[in-house]
C-alpha cells in the first residue's frame, strides 16, 4: 500500500466518493491489496509469552474461546477478522496484542463512555511495561490533550509505544493528524470495533465508519484486527472490502451459525 501523508488523507476524506472508488472492487466484488510490511519477523514477542502476561497483566489463567488464535494472528501480522459475541473478550486481543507487538496500536470505536473506563483499567498495567493508554476526543481541554499526547510520544520514544483509543467520527481531526504524522512509524495494530457498523448491508451503518478504509492507508506495515459481536456473511464480506483487508483470518464464535446469511 502506498504511504500517504495525513494531510491528503484528511482531503479525500472531504468526499467519500473520491476515495472510496480506491478500495471497492468493481461489482461488489472483494479487492484486496497487498501490504509489504505483513510477516511475522518484524513483530514483537510472540505467542509463546501470551499465556504468562495473560496471567500478569490480566490476571486471568486461561484464554476465551478464540482470543488466543486471534492474538496469534495479530502477532503474526496477518489482517484478521473476529465475531465474538457480546462479553467475549474482544478487547483483550488488542490489548495483549499491543503488549506483545510493542509499539502503537490505534483502537478506533465508538463505544466512547466504556472507552475512559477501559483506558483506566487498562493505564496502570501497560505502566509495568513502560507503555500508555490514551484517549483522544473534542470533548479534552488543549492541556489534557497535550499531556496525553506527550505521554503517547513519550512511550513510544523508548520504544515500546501504547494503545491510542479515538472515535470515527475524530479521525479527520487536524490535531490527530500532528500526532499521527510524528508517529506513523510506530503503529503495528489498527482495531476496528463494532466494525460492523462500516456496512451499509448492517442495520447499525454510520457514515463515519467510511473513513476508516483511507485512514488505515496511511500505516500499509500495520495490521488491522476488526471486531463486532454480530455480522452476517454480507456484512462480513462488506468490512473485509471496506477495511482493504489482505487475505484475513476469519474467527466465527458458535453463537453466530444461525445468522450466516
Amino acid at each position: 500500500m502506498e504511504e500517504v501523508k495525513y494531510s491528503e488523507i484528511q482531503r479525500e476524506l472531504r468526499n467519500y466518493a473520491r476515495w472510496q472508488s480506491h478500495i471497492v472492487g468493481a461489482g461488489g466484488g472483494l479487492l484486496f491489496c497487498e501490504s509489504p510490511g505483513l510477516g511475522a519477523a518484524s513483530w514483537g514477542s510472540g505467542v509463546g509469552d501470551s499465556a504468562s502476561i495473560l496471567k500478569e497483566l490480566f490476571g486471568f489463567l486461561t484464554f476465551r474461546p478464540l482470543q488466543k488464535e486471534i492474538v496469534s494472528c495479530v502477532l503474526s501480522g496477518r489482517d484478521t477478522l473476529a465475531v465474538m459475541p457480546a462479553g467475549g473478550g474482544k478487547s483483550l486481543c488488542y490489548q495483549l496484542g499491543a503488549v506483545l507487538l510493542g509499539g502503537l496500536t490505534i483502537v478506533i470505536t465508538p463505544l466512547t463512555a466504556l472507552v475512559h473506563e477501559q483506558v483506566g483499567k487498562i493505564r496502570p498495567r501497560l505502566r509495568q511495561f513502560d507503555m500508555e493508554a490514551v484517549c483522544l476526543s473534542s470533548s479534552l481541554s488543549s492541556e489534557a490533550y497535550r499531556a496525553a499526547c506527550q505521554n503517547l510520544e513519550l512511550a513510544c520514544n523508548r520504544g515500546q509505544g501504547g494503545i491510542l483509543y479515538i472515535s470515527p467520527e475524530f479521525l479527520s481531526n487536524w490535531r490527530l493528524g500532528w500526532l499521527l504524522e510524528s508517529l506513523s512509524e510506530n503503529v503495528k495494530l489498527l482495531a476496528v470495533d463494532e466494525a460492523h457498523c462500516i456496512s451499509e448491508w448492517g442495520n447499525d451503518f454510520r457514515p463515519e465508519y467510511l473513513r476508516i478504509g483511507a485512514f488505515r492507508r496511511l500505516f500499509p506495515h500495520a495490521c488491522c484486527l476488526a471486531l463486532t459481536a454480530s455480522a452476517t456473511k454480507t456484512v462480513r464480506q462488506d468490512i473485509i472490502r471496506q477495511l482493504n483487508m489482505y487475505r484475513p483470518e476469519l474467527f466465527i464464535g458458535a453463537f453466530d451459525s444461525s445468522d450466516d446469511n
